[in-house]
C-alpha cells in the first residue's frame, strides 16, 4: 500500500520513505525551484528512506543579485542591535539580577547557561521552574541557594534562586577594583 500526497501537504512531516518521481517533466516541471526541492528531500529522515525516481538535476545556483544574498547583505550591514545591550556588559559598580518566568528549567537549561544576561548577572531567580526535589541543575560559575521543594513530577509552579559564586562583593577574575 502506498500513499501519495504533494510536497506542499508534506510541509512539517516526516518519513521513513519518500519517493520524488522527476521521471515525467511536464508533470513534475523537473525544474523546481529550491524551496520545494528543500521540502521534498528534507521529509525523509534517513538518506538511506529517500528514493529519486528519475534523474535528479538540481536548481540553478543562487544568483549575486538574489534576494536572499540582498538581505544577507543588508543584515549584515545593518546588525541587529539589541534593545537591552547593557545586560550583556556589566559595570563593576552595579549588581545585576535577573528574573524570568523559565516554564521548566530542565527544558531551557542550556539556554539559560549560554545567555550572556544570565551568564553576566549575580543573583538569577528562575520562576515556574517546574524543578522536583531530587534534580540539580548547574549554571556554571553560580551556585543555587534556594529552591521550593517540589515532591513528585514536575509541574507549573516553584521558584529556583542561585547566587554567582565569587560573591557579590569579590571582584571577577581579570577584574580589578579601583583605589
Amino acid at each position: 500500500m502506498a500513499e501519495a500526497i504533494t510536497i506542499h501537504k508534506s510541509q512539517g512531516r516526516s518519513e521513513s520513505k519518500i519517493v520524488i518521481d522527476v521521471r515525467n517533466p511536464s508533470k513534475t516541471r523537473n525544474h523546481m525551484d529550491r524551496q520545494k526541492w528543500y521540502v521534498a528531500l528534507s521529509r525523509a529522515r534517513s538518506l538511506n528512506g529517500l528514493y529519486i525516481l528519475g534523474t535528479f538535476k538540481p536548481p540553478s545556483e543562487i544568483k549575486p543579485n538574489d534576494e536572499v544574498n540582498a538581505e544577507m547583505n543588508r543584515l549584515r550591514q545593518n546588525p541587529l542591535v539589541p534593545k537591552y545591550q547593557f545586560l550583556r556588559i556589566v559595570p563593576e559598580y552595579v549588581i545585576q539580577i535577573t528574573s524570568h518566568n523559565t516554564q521548566s528549567i530542565r527544558k531551557h537549561i542550556t539556554t539559560i547557561v549560554s545567555d550572556q544576561v544570565f551568564s553576566n548577572s549575580h543573583i538569577i531567580t528562575l520562576q515556574e521552574s517546574w524543578a522536583v526535589d531530587n534534580e540539580n541543575y548547574n549554571i556554571p560559575d553560580f551556585e543555587e541557594i534556594s529552591r521550593n521543594r517540589l515532591m513528585g513530577r514536575p509541574r507549573a509552579f516553584g521558584t529556583i534562586n542561585f547566587l554567582v559564586q565569587y560573591g557579590i562583593f569579590e571582584p571577577r577574575c581579570g577584574d580589578a577594583w579601583e583605589s
